[in-house]
């Protein structure tokens, strides 16, 4: 399959072209061309459906069982029912941790990357209809590893179609370093500026998905998210891995 890269756009253009959806047990060295070229690859094929029936009933017993016990690792919507965001779930369930251990993941980004990976936490979000955009960032700019080998394996938890608020991702933005983060939107979370991102002259693309689809992700490459104006959330984990002898820094 074609995997070339969309053309070159920004954040306020209308949608843009699809990020190509790859194998996962294709030729190992197709993944990893595109992943060094556009620091993120679109992955089909790792996740059955009974994976993701699997993932969701242990996600509804988190909500139900865990969340409202919790003072920390859980973010709401305004009105104070809905979780937006599940931190470290892996800390709260013997699945998740498991899960994010699988040599599933870890020897796929070990055959794109290069680098051998560790389990480092696993996160649930959920893209609410008619909420809040993503503004442009790069998650590497709020978790310090060095060396600098942190990636997310994004998968998508429900088909995610254009009217649902995807990823937008800029290709190749990764391998410039961490661009400055010095505006906040209304949640205090920072984000890059309007100036900023008018200057960049990467590739542009959309991270429309099946469910079960992944997305492998350079967590130094910006990304973004329009408006969800469909009437379904979307839903998808977020499962992260640093290298093998690496450090975090708490920001």
């Amino acid at each position: 399959m074609d995997s070339s890269p969309a053309p070159a756009g920004t954040f306020a253009d209308g949608a843009a072209a699809p990020l190509p959806a790859l194998d996962a047990y294709g030729p190992s060295d197709e993944l990893a061309a595109a992943y060094e070229r556009d620091g993120v690859v679109l992955v089909r094929g790792l996740f059955s459906p009974d994976d993701l029936a699997r993932i969701r009933e242990e996600l509804a017993a988190h909500m139900t069982r865990t969340v409202p016990h919790l003072t920390r690792d859980v973010h709401f919507e305004a009105d104070g029912k809905t979780v937006r965001v599940a931190n470290e779930l892996q800390r709260y369930a013997p699945f998740f941790a498991d899960l994010l251990a699988s040599p599933r993941q870890t020897d796929l980004v070990e055959s794109v990357t290069g680098w051998r990976p560790q389990p480092f936490y696993a996160e649930y979000f959920a893209k609410q209809p008619h909420g809040s955009v993503a503004q442009p960032h790069q998650d590497s700019a709020f978790e310090h590893v060095e060396p600098r080998q942190y990636v997310h394996v994004w998968v998508a938890l429900d088909d995610i179609t254009p009217d649902m608020g995807p990823l937008r991702l800029w290709l190749g933005s990764n391998r410039f370093g961490v661009f400055p983060h010095d505006r906040r939107d209304f949640g205090k979370f920072q984000h890059l500026s309007p100036e900023t991102v008018a200057g960049f002259d990467f590739p542009v693309v959309e991270g429309i998905a099946e469910a079960g689809d992944l997305f492998l992700l350079d967590t130094a490459l910006v990304h973004a998210s329009t408006p969800n104006t469909s009437s379904r959330p979307r839903p998808s984990l977020a499962l992260a891995y640093r290298g093998v002898g690496s450090v975090h820094h708490d920001s």
